[in-house]
């Protein structure tokens, strides 16, 4: 009888601790969309499916294409698979738009942590490159991935973010036209 207490005392803390863990992190998610920078990023979407993890959106975001005619970018060379800082500026349209690249992490403003996918290998590129950023695909169920992308060839769509200082985000929401149509806010 001993053993059989001893085992259901430790089952319930086991329990208990994997709750805690599990709610520990859903309060940093939701910390992190309520402080964070609120930024709206341009976007295109398709809707590819993962074969484990369901239908999706893949997020084409203006801001990971880096053109060295409207983006200035660090004096020294950047290199493929590099990590990289794109510092963000409000754009006329209601979207924010890339105005710098950097090397290093900025000590203010609003900024995003990529790592850039493909940079031309000349000394300072001259030529558009691309950032990868860290949410690249939006999870939804198929119909309502489906209603994105059609929403997406009609409108100009937009991914709400929650930026951190650090220049990590989080997927906040998902707006058409300006209007919130989506807020992963509410759980």
């Amino acid at each position: 009888m001993k053993t059989a207490k001893g085992l259901f005392v430790g089952l319930v803390v086991a329990a208990v601790l994997q709750t805690g863990a599990l709610g520990a992190i859903i309060y940093k998610h939701l910390e992190d969309l309520r402080t964070g920078v609120e930024v709206v990023l341009k976007s295109n979407m398709r809707d590819p499916r993962d074969f484990f993890r369901g239908h999706y959106t893949r997020l084409q975001l203006d801001v990971e294409r880096i053109d060295p005619k409207t983006v200035s970018l660090p004096d020294l060379p950047l290199k493929t698979r590099q990590d990289v800082f794109i510092v963000l500026k409000p754009g006329e349209d209601g979207f924010w738009k890339a105005s710098a690249v950097s090397a290093t992490a900025p000590s203010g403003g609003v900024f995003l942590k990529g790592v850039t996918s493909y940079v031309p290998p000349n000394a300072k590129p001259t030529q558009p490159f691309n950032v990868s950023l860290p949410f690249s695909r939006y999870y939804a169920p198929k119909r309502r991935a489906l209603e994105l992308e059609a929403l997406n060839r009609d409108q100009k769509l937009g991914i709400i973010l929650a930026v951190q200082a650090d220049g990590t985000a989080k997927i906040k929401g998902i707006s058409v036209d300006g209007k919130l149509i989506h807020d992963e806010t509410l759980l």
